[in-house]
């Protein structure tokens, strides 16, 4: 007798055993299913800050974040979030750009927003940081976007206490949701109020710099 499944099971051999009594012995092997076209690989988000420059500044690169930190003043803050280095169902890209003469990194979903700015107030375009989900999925927490204008600092934070504190305290004016990204183990704002789940990525037209 036997009862065994009918995927993933292949012949690899039989036994016939006759006297005394009569029985076929059949040797199957399980083969594991192949998932990894549907494992899609994030990367951390690293965090820094410059206080003498007021400059909050996010890569992907290590390098760049172990580097950086102790040579230019940078003080490393640890990891942002998790995601993704190519494109997947439901993301968006995240741009990355910087103003030289102002020592500012500001992030945008909005290809408007990046290719405008670029050329028009002196940020250099840098590429994409990674991919981002435009709407809540399970798993994720949202991605706060500040400016502050007086310091031309563009803030992200996945902590919903420190994006409404920090927002009225110390001149940082709320800009909404940017997205969804996953938590690093427990996301800064677990046990904090968070934004609906079914919020939705904004989308900002009205470019928030203040460039002297």
């Amino acid at each position: 007798f036997g009862l065994w499944a009918a995927q993933n099971w292949d012949l690899v051999g039989q036994f016939n055993y006759v006297s005394p009594i009569t029985a076929k012995f059949d040797w199957m092997t399980f083969s594991q299913p192949d998932c990894s076209s549907d494992l899609n690989e994030t990367v951390p988000v690293y965090r820094m800050y410059h206080p003498g420059q007021t400059d909050h500044f996010y890569t992907t690169n290590y390098n760049e974040y172990n580097t950086i930190a102790p040579t230019y003043g940078y003080l490393k803050e640890g990891i942002l979030g998790n995601i993704y280095d190519s494109s997947q169902a439901g993301t968006i890209p995240i741009y990355r750009m910087y103003h030289p003469g102002q020592t500012d990194h500001f992030y945008t979903t909005n290809y408007n927003e990046y290719n405008t700015i670029a050329p028009t107030y002196g940020y250099l375009k840098e590429g994409t940081l990674g991919n981002i989900y435009g709407n809540f999925q399970t798993g994720t927490v949202p991605l706060y976007r500040m400016y502050n204008p007086s310091q031309t600092d563009h803030f992200y934070t996945t902590n919903y206490y420190e994006y409404d504190t920090i927002a009225p305290t110390y001149g940082y004016i709320k800009e909404g949701i940017l997205g969804y990204i996953q938590p690093d183990g427990l996301a800064k704002g677990d046990g904090l109020p968070q934004m609906p789940a079914n919020a939705t990525a904004m989308e900002l037209n009205n470019v928030s710099v203040e460039v002297t």
